[in-house]
């Protein structure tokens, strides 16, 4: 029993140490083991102790050795290991109650002693040591519950600070936008206005150069805050009705130059829901084929073809479903890269020239867009055997009819002619957006007033 309770210890210090717990049990219990052996031959060679005829009771030779002396050792060698092993031992209350069953084993067998066959205080010490047993896992089992709980509660602590810092990082992009866009905003402007000047050949190249760079800047920064505003679920969905014309007049205004640059071959088929039209925020989804298709011009060869497939259909709601299909024949991707595709700042590392560097954070915005939306996207794709992805979203629709207004509001008008002639009061506080924004009015023979803020525009005009 003494032994029972040695070997719980070394259950208890090498709980993470099998082979360990095997070799201490080993030598704690092999003298019991021999204990037992010599035990069953007590009634052939009375060493523990005899009972003659008369049912007269005497100890044998081995008694005091045994008997005695392997409980008293088994007690001491118990406390030892108690001291060694105290601070894997969890709980105070479970220590002391292993140092007061060993210092209990080391009474019984003096009792024993003087009153040989004593059979009351063995019972006494067995339901002690099945006290001890469900006391000790009782508390090691509220230990554990208790490091558990610690530990969902630092968890949801830094959770929130997690949070925290993720507003405190979305709130500083959100502020630092406009000032950074506004001096962008800028260089792009002066830039497009200079290059309307005669210019020498060379300046034209220079000022081609800075358009091209300020641009990306922009499209990173315009990048950079999508991600933030998805992350954080900012984005916020503004559905109207968007007919298939004017997706239409969008693919040609927007994908067909880019096309056109490398001499590629653009396929589009749009076969829309007769009757209805889907109600999808606009500048949403033209977000997630513009990235989409301008990748795919992006890794396509020269004279290579990209194409792209809608299919509308209604669903048992009677809501829209539209399966988007965009592929081409372009350079394709590995297997391994896949697996990290929609993940921030991700390219694939392979020979390429610097046209083909982005941002990488286009398909990321594309993930978080479909996700925001509620639906799907999957890809398919093999070096050098171009790449296909599919996108599924559903959406609310309305009738054809109902959009026949809107639709003509969204026409393409004289613009020249509505603004000629028209007085127009600029409020822009910043000095070189003031004379681009100017020049840009005027150039529609538009009259201009400017302040340098709203305050001052109300209060002077």
């Amino acid at each position: 029993m003494v032994a029972s309770w040695i070997s719980y210890i070394y259950v208890v210090a090498y709980g993470d140490d099998k082979k360990k717990i095997m070799t201490a049990m080993t030598y704690t219990t092999a003298p019991c083991l021999i204990y037992a052996a010599i035990a069953l031959t007590n009634p052939w060679n009375g060493w523990f102790f005899r009972l003659t005829s008369d049912m007269q009771y005497s100890r044998g030779p081995l008694f005091i050795l045994l008997c005695v002396g392997l409980d008293i050792l088994y007690s001491f060698f118990g406390l030892i290991l108690v001291y060694v092993h105290r601070k894997s031992l969890s709980g105070s209350y479970s220590m002391n109650f292993l140092l007061s069953a060993f210092f209990a084993s080391l009474i019984v067998p003096f009792v024993q002693m003087l009153h040989p066959g004593t059979l009351l205080i063995q019972l006494s010490y067995a339901i002690l040591f099945v006290l001890f047993d469900v006391t000790v896992e009782e508390d090691e089992r509220q230990h554990y519950i208790d490091t558990i709980y610690h530990t969902n509660v630092a968890l949801k602590e830094a959770v929130k600070k997690a949070d925290a810092a993720n507003r405190a990082k979305s709130e500083f992009l959100s502020l630092m936008s406009h000032d950074i866009r506004t001096p962008l905003n800028g260089i792009i402007g002066t830039t497009y206005l200079t290059r309307k000047m005669k210019l020498p050949e060379e300046a034209e190249n220079n000022l081609k150069d800075i358009d091209t760079s300020s641009k990306f800047l922009l499209s990173l920064i315009n990048d950079v805050l999508d991600l933030s505003k998805a992350e954080s679920g900012m984005i916020v969905l503004h559905p109207e009705p968007y007919p298939t014309e004017i997706f239409n007049d969008y693919i040609s205004s927007v994908i067909e130059p880019l096309c056109k640059e490398k001499k590629q071959n653009l396929v589009v088929k749009v076969e829309s829901a007769e009757g209805f039209v889907p109600m999808i925020d606009i500048m949403r989804f033209n977000q997630i084929i513009f990235n989409l298709l301008s990748n795919s011009v992006k890794y396509t060869p020269d004279g290579g073809t990209i194409t792209c497939i809608i299919y509308e259909s209604l669903d048992e709601q009677q809501r829209c479903v539209e399966d988007i299909t965009v592929k081409d024949t372009g350079i394709g991707m590995s297997r391994s890269f896949q697996k990290k595709l929609f993940e921030p700042f991700t390219q694939e590392e392979r020979e390429r020239d610097a046209e083909q560097k982005g941002t990488g954070l286009g398909l990321t915005i594309v993930r978080r867009l479909v996700d925001c939306m509620g639906g799907t996207i999957e890809v398919k794709s093999d070096i050098g055997k171009g790449t296909e992805f599919h996108i599924q979203l559903t959406f609310d629709c309305v009738p054809d009819g109902a959009i026949q207004e809107g639709a003509g509001l969204r026409q393409k008008t004289e613009e020249n002619a509505l603004l000629s002639g028209k007085h127009v009061l600029l409020c822009e506080d910043n000095v070189i957006n003031q004379k681009v924004a100017v020049s840009l009015l005027q150039s529609r023979q538009m009259i201009v007033a400017v302040a340098e803020d709203g305050a001052k525009g109300v209060g002077d005009f």
